[in-house]
């Protein structure tokens, strides 16, 4: 079971910053990775802007979406510019979070984000169908 994580910041790499915090965190070294985007002929790459995150199953699904929320809600109110953050599960709901309206969470808020955030990706259907 895996989520992705987009990070929409017009020119910038916010991702591979994300991305960074995430394969630092415990617990997750092995976990996150970066979808490179396709290249089309005759075109520029594009700049990568998604990441994966293998939840695995059961309890270490748990321990990783935990560790993942953590991250991604601190990582969030350390940024000063405008970034979005979309979480996709593999039936295709997401949940976004943007800043810099996250460093303006009280603790209580910081923690509801967490919560909610865990909870969406533990919920997260398995992708083998």
């Amino acid at each position: 079971m895996s989520v992705l994580i987009r990070v929409e910041r017009q020119g910038s790499d916010d991702v591979r910053s994300l991305l960074q915090w995430l394969t630092d965190a415990d617990g997750l070294r092995g976990h996150a990775g970066l979808i490179e985007p396709e290249l089309e002929r005759d075109k520029l790459g594009g700049l990568a802007d998604t990441l994966t995150i293998a939840l695995g199953a059961g309890g270490t699904a748990t321990v990783v979406a935990r560790a993942t929320a953590d991250v991604l809600i601190e990582w969030l109110r350390h940024r000063v510019n405008a970034v979005t953050v979309t979480i996709r599960r593999p039936d295709g709901s997401e949940m976004e979070f943007q800043a810099p309206a996250a460093q303006a969470w009280t603790p209580a808020e910081v923690d509801t984000a967490v919560n909610e955030l865990t909870r969406f990706m533990e919920d997260s259907p398995d992708d083998d169908g």
